[in-house]
């Protein structure tokens, strides 16, 4: 099956799943779900017969070319609300800029650490300097 990974990620974005929401409905782990859309793991037999029952489509379907497989899970999808999917560009970007702001997450709280630490390095000095 060609492209697997990227197929569940355009189904779950469909359906306007989470990965966790998604995950709840086939009932496995989020991480599960992030590492088969990562390409880490490969789906199961189990897990996608789960899917075809979860979302009433046939294993055809998930054979389908990419073009003809996003057509289908629109039209399979009553309450379809995207009008396009992201390119493997933007795919990417998105990925990168969520690394980016954890990246800036991250970066913050050690500021505010860095902050603290000055806070208590002062007020040691200013304390040494009254007992001179």
């Amino acid at each position: 099956m060609e492209d697997i990974n990227r197929k569940i990620v355009i189904l779950r974005n469909e359906y306007e799943l989470t990965q966790a929401e998604f995950a709840e409905k086939l009932g496995v782990s989020r991480g599960h779900i992030a590492s088969i859309e990562g390409g880490k793991n490969k789906i199961s037999t189990q897990l996608m017969n789960k899917i075809f029952k979860v979302f009433n489509i046939s294993d055809s379907v998930l054979n389908l070319e990419m073009e003809d497989f996003i057509e289908e899970i629109k039209i399979l999808n009553k309450n379809h609300v995207w009008m396009s999917y992201p390119t493997d560009k933007e795919i990417v970007l998105e990925k990168e800029n969520v690394k980016l702001n954890e990246m800036i997450d991250l970066l913050k709280e050690n500021n505010n650490m860095l902050k603290d630490k000055i806070k208590i390095l002062e007020k040691e000095i200013a304390n040494l300097t009254k007992n001179k």
